[in-house]
């Protein structure tokens, strides 16, 4: 093994793992200022009603991924126009999936889980549309993020997903264990920290897709 390819490699691909790993650290900060904290119990009913948010997370996935290789074309054919376009529609159909989430999580969401988890999740039925809310402005961020990806900009990523770890471990302990606010302060916490990354992730875009421009 040549050790000099290997720290190059990890030199290289530094800021792919590092946003990885915060990106992980950020969905979950939440559920670590829980743990050891909070009673089992409660524990167990903030894992319940966060499962269906992850759908959002998959969903996006799923929307995105068949046009990673579109985008790549367009962005090194300079159609920066077309590549707002297509990003676009992608949120768009993001956002309208998520409003739907929220109104089958108001309606049915605690009587359903109620029946698969065998428990009354009718007190948390604002946690959980919220915190499916909230992961609107994850997708969100995350079609920004294959954007810059795309486009060859990750060291802003890196300055983003510092900032919202930050953020994520401040809130979630302050929220949670300083305050003593239980689930509310989680809810909070996930949704605070996951606003912040949307407009910093929106407004970083906006500006380094004006700039690609302007050097055609």
């Amino acid at each position: 093994m040549n050790l000099n390819n290997v720290f190059s490699i990890l030199k290289s691909e530094f800021f792919v793992f590092f946003n990885s790993f915060a990106g992980i650290y950020i969905l979950n900060a939440p559920k670590y200022a829980i743990d050891g904290f909070l009673t089992e119990d409660i524990q167990a009913i903030y894992g319940y009603i966060m499962m269906p948010a992850t759908v959002m997370t998959l969903f996006t996935q799923f929307i995105v991924m068949p046009f990673l290789g579109k985008l790549k074309d367009m962005y090194e054919a300079k159609n920066f126009e077309e590549l707002n376009k297509t990003t676009f529609k992608i949120k768009l159909v993001v956002i309208g999936f998520g409003g739907f989430a929220v109104l089958a999580a108001f309606l049915l969401g605690p009587e359903v889980l109620g029946l698969v988890y065998g428990l009354d999740l009718k007190p948390y039925r604002m946690n959980l549309c919220v915190i499916i809310g909230s992961y609107i402005f994850y997708a969100i961020s995350y079609v920004n993020l294959v954007t810059l990806t795309t486009i060859r900009h990750t060291f802003v990523q890196f300055v983003v997903y510092l900032i919202s770890m930050i953020v994520a471990f401040l809130g979630s302990t302050t929220l949670v264990r300083t305050l003593n606010l239980g689930i509310n302060g989680a809810t909070f916490s996930c949704t605070t920290t996951l606003a912040v990354q949307f407009i910093m992730y929106s407004i970083i875009t906006k500006v380094i897709m004006s700039r690609e421009k302007k050097k055609i």
